[in-house]
């Protein structure tokens, strides 16, 4: 589920539920920077670019923010931070990054 499909009453939960996590993100710049991905350069695959980008951003958010991602994680999923966590695998918190990276939504609502 990404940002797009909360709507209704939802909506109030879910960015309840998000705010402090965003704002433990949003200071640090070095966590936050996942979300800035910047313009891709000539000559460069976008895709190679992204793949880079993540690359060096991803790791300093993964170790410093496990709390944080599994909040917002949950909350787009509509589930807690605990319940999000019992069911991590690499291969989910992998998939869930990507497409958290790339949900334009909540690219825009970090702005």
């Amino acid at each position: 589920m990404g940002m797009a499909d909360i709507r209704g009453e939802k909506t109030f939960d879910f960015v309840a539920d998000v705010i402090d996590p965003i704002i433990n993100i949003a200071v640090d710049d070095e966590a936050a920077a996942l979300f800035r991905i910047g313009k891709c350069p000539d000559g460069v695959e976008p895709r190679k670019h992204v793949a880079e980008h993540i690359r060096r951003t991803a790791p300093k958010l993964v170790r410093g923010h496990k709390r944080d991602l599994a909040a917002i994680m949950a909350a787009l999923k509509g589930m807690d931070a605990d319940e999000y966590m019992d069911g991590l695998t690499p291969s989910v918190l992998v998939a869930d990054i990507l497409e958290l990276a790339s949900d334009q939504e909540f690219i825009a609502f970090l702005s």
